[in-house]
């Protein structure tokens, strides 16, 4: 973080001018209104809280539900809002059209995705034989590292291949579908680690999650890189940080999701769990694969129009 920091900072005098333009600045007395919103929002997730915690009888369940609603409602505000707005026009309201069901990928994906430190864990701890060929063994939390170094070691090849085939398939639909894909193979491969090594004298070899992680840190390049440069093109451009801020509630509402589902199946084995998410999550690629067309079709315009101005921007800086 530290030295993308200095990086911003040397490189900011590159940036175009519309990068010092604030759209949509706040206007004289809403920051008071902002205050006054988030004492409100607060209220509202506290008495969610309670009202869970009197239906539910039980503290966490109550916060996840709680927190999964909040974070839920709070991203169909900004929605509604942004497709109501005056300042939004016809053309920016397709744009979110076909921006909802990439949110909505990225809600699922982060569903498996994000149980790394959760249910992935435990394998690593109980489930698995971490010697490594005898040499030396592995802690569990070694493997937490596994995906950011994948990260670091895959981005490259996977930006250069995308570079390659740039304006043919995998078009940016595609990649989310594709993702989905992915990220479902990777539930399925756990759902299948939790029911042949179930632990005790039935251990996972050491390369079995590791192997896991590659494949979900593919389907990660495929979704996360890909959605921030998607979100920047669809949003609005008096609402530009509001769909950001959009896109990171894809998460938000995700992980929600991952501790209501994991509480709605705790009567299920963990081999069933990750299978039912694997195997729905394929459904669901398969409906985003459907629309990818209809959706790529929407967005096409923007995609044209910024690969336009970024090789004009690439001429300027040769003169």
């Amino acid at each position: 973080m530290a030295l993308a920091l200095i990086s911003f900072w040397y490189g900011r005098k590159k940036l175009s001018t519309f990068a010092y333009t604030v759209p949509n600045p706040l206007k004289p007395g809403e920051g008071k209104k902002l205050l006054g919103l988030a004492v409100v929002i607060a209220v509202v997730a506290t008495v969610l809280v309670v009202l869970f915690q009197l239906l539910l009888g039980e503290l966490t369940s109550a916060i996840a539900w709680a927190l999964f609603l909040f974070a839920l409602g709070t991203a169909g505000v900004y929605f509604v809002t942004m497709v109501k707005s005056p300042k939004v026009t016809p053309e920016e309201r397709v744009h979110l059209g076909a921006f909802a069901p990439l949110w909505v990928g990225n809600v699922l994906f982060v569903l498996i995705f994000e149980q790394a430190a959760g249910k992935m864990a435990t394998v690593a701890l109980e489930h698995t034989d971490r010697s490594v060929l005898g040499l030396f063994e592995l802690t569990p939390e070694t493997y937490q590292s596994f995906n950011p170094t994948f990260v670091l070691i895959l981005a490259p090849i996977l930006g250069w291949l995308f570079l390659k085939r740039q304006g043919r398939f995998p078009s940016t639909a595609q990649k989310f579908a594709i993702s989905l894909v992915i990220i479902g193979i990777s539930a399925l491969m756990m759902g299948y680690g939790f029911s042949a090594f179930p632990g005790g004298a039935a251990l996972a070899p050491f390369w079995f999650l590791i192997a896991v992680f590659v494949v979900q840190t593919v389907a990660e390049l495929l979704m996360n890189p890909v959605g921030l440069s998607v979100t920047t093109k669809l949003a609005p451009r008096h609402f530009a940080s509001q769909t950001m801020t959009l896109w990171y509630l894809a998460p938000a509402v995700g992980m929600g999701l991952t501790s209501v589902v994991i509480q709605l199946m705790s009567g299920f084995s963990d081999g069933v769990y990750y299978a039912v998410l694997g195997g729905v999550t394929l459904l669901v690629s398969l409906g985003m694969f459907a629309i990818a067309p209809w959706v790529q079709s929407k967005m096409d315009d923007v995609e044209t129009r910024h690969d336009e101005t970024a090789d004009e921007e690439a001429v300027s800086a040769e003169g």
